[in-house]
């Protein structure tokens, strides 16, 4: 999977800062320090013990990776979201936040749950005023004469 550059979100466009993306960045650069060092720390507890590979042994230090590397996929999803975006689980392409299904590899869209970063659960406040189709409720795109998502007149 790529990895999401959280440098290159406004490339071009010179706007006004946005302090919840701010804050997400700032999230998302602590969450990646973090799977490194859980990572580093557990290959310093293999080497020093230098013992046969089993589970088992290390499963406190394996757990803590993996709560790191949720927490930092969780805070990916949420910048992303943002900016009405959304990364694939599987091919990690990245598509409109309304997206059903992934455009590159047809896998279905997951909804995220935001509540455990503390912040609410909106996916993009900036799509809350956007029109919202009259068939199924999703947002529509500008300009649209028909639904992306289900494909009713507009």
């Amino acid at each position: 999977m790529g990895k999401f550059n959280v440098n290159n979100h406004m490339r071009g466009a010179a706007a006004a800062p946005n302090p919840e993306i701010e804050h997400a960045d700032s999230n998302l650069r602590e969450a990646g320090i973090s799977v490194q060092n859980a990572v580093c720390e557990l290959g310093r507890t293999y080497f020093e013990a230098n013992k046969d590979n089993t589970e088992a042994e290390y499963y406190e230090q394996v757990a803590h990776i993996k709560n790191c590397m949720d927490h930092e996929k969780l805070c990916r999803q949420y910048r992303l979201s943002l900016e009405g975006q959304v990364q694939c689980e599987k091919c990690g392409a990245i598509v409109t936040s309304n997206s059903l299904f992934c455009n590159q590899c047809g896998s279905s869209i997951q909804a995220w749950d935001f509540s455990g970063l503390g912040i609410g659960n909106s996916v993009n406040k900036n799509n809350a005023n956007a029109p919202v189709c009259r068939a199924c409720g999703k947002p529509l795109v500008a300009g649209a004469a028909f639904c992306e998502i289900c494909g009713a007149k507009v």
